[in-house]
């Protein structure tokens, strides 16, 4: 059994010191070399084959089809840049409908997690990275200290708020959990938990947030509890 996760394969430089400079951004996320990853509503751009048998394949567009994204897009996020290749995520999550624009032929929104390990492991990285992003913008369009409006900026990767009043600036923030494998004490077996969301025979590891104050090692026993 392989030790390593499977979206951690992705190599990507993020370039933060790009993230401050608005003229190389301007430049570059409109560039026709860079790698556009669209996302809706949490839901990433697959290439599905209609010969059940081939696997699907993540949809980052460059070309006519990025222009397309980028142009009907509500925030452009730069992820970072891989050799000389420029990855950004695109927020379509705006659109009621995302097929009212020209996607490309034999593509649609998926939910990432059903599809994930069916996908190359450094396509699901970048699109499990834009996801993420996409994700926190949309969850953070009002200013959590006084409601106002939050504009996207350094990149995509803060929001700041816009009444002069408060000023705060919003960062993407990363939660601290525990994934654990039960194993049982004498047999080869463990024990997998069935979400009622779950479609079909669909299982999981236990799993849950680090409580505030909270120990990685009490996580793990009040979760599996």
């Amino acid at each position: 059994m392989s030790s390593r996760f499977y979206y951690d394969d992705i190599t990507l430089d993020r370039a933060h010191h790009f993230r401050m400079d608005d003229e190389w951004l301007t430049a570059n996320l409109e560039g026709a070399s860079t790698q556009i990853v669209p996302v809706w509503r949490n839901q990433s751009l697959i290439f599905n084959h209609e010969d059940a048998r081939r696997t699907p394949k993540a949809a980052i567009l460059t070309g006519e089809a990025a222009d397309i994204i980028r142009q009907s897009a509500e925030t452009l996020i730069f992820l970072g840049i891989e050799g000389k290749v420029i990855y950004c995520a695109a927020d379509l999550s705006h659109l009621e409908d995302p097929h009212s624009i020209a996607l490309p032929v034999g593509a649609s929104f998926e939910d990432l997690r059903r599809l994930a390990t069916a996908l190359d492991p450094i396509d699901a990285g970048y699109l499990a990275y834009a996801r993420a992003l996409v994700h926190w913008h949309q969850g953070h369009q009002f200013c959590g200290v006084c409601g106002s409006n939050t504009k996207a900026g350094r990149g995509g990767h803060e929001r700041a708020c816009l009444n002069s009043d408060c000023g705060r600036v919003h960062f993407p923030r990363t939660d601290p959990a525990v994934i654990m494998l039960v194993t049982h004490p004498t047999e080869e077996k463990c024990l997998l938990g069935h979400n009622k969301k779950f479609q079909g025979l669909r299982f999981s590891t236990v799993a849950g947030f680090v409580e505030p104050g909270e120990m990685l090692e009490q996580a793990v026993a009040r979760e599996v509890y």
